[in-house]
């Protein structure tokens, strides 16, 4: 019921901006596969906001907390196994962009090793 209520304020103020029309001017707006992606991660944050609030509801807040911590930590492993250029867009090639096949680590530089903010559970 919260999200329908929120949903009114968002809505209008995006009619009240430029943000409807710069939608409907995006290129890929109409290509079935961005139709699909998009529609598959609104299920999953759908049903990843159910089953947080189910699990919460049935739970101890101790289980909650720790499931909570679990997943933080779970997702730190995927982002590392996945994800693991250092790069603006964290390109798995940004190391290595002579040869496709072999993705290496590019060395950081101590500036921007100082502006990346350490979030993990290790």
């Amino acid at each position: 019921m919260t999200n329908i209520i929120c949903l009114i304020p968002v809505a209008a103020t995006i009619m009240a901006t430029s943000e409807a029309r710069s939608v409907a001017a995006f290129p890929h707006a109409r290509d079935p596969g961005f139709q699909f992606a998009l529609l598959w991660s609104a299920t999953l944050a759908g049903l990843m906001n159910y089953l947080v609030f189910l699990s919460a509801a049935v739970n101890s807040p101790l289980t909650t907390s720790i499931t909570g911590q679990v997943t933080v930590c779970l997702c730190a492993v995927c982002e590392r196994v996945f994800f693991w250029g250092w790069g603006a867009l964290a390109s798995a090639t940004h190391g290595n962009q002579s040869t496709s096949s072999t993705a290496t680590h590019a060395p950081k530089s101590a500036a921007s090793r100082a502006a990346t903010p350490y979030i993990g559970c290790i």
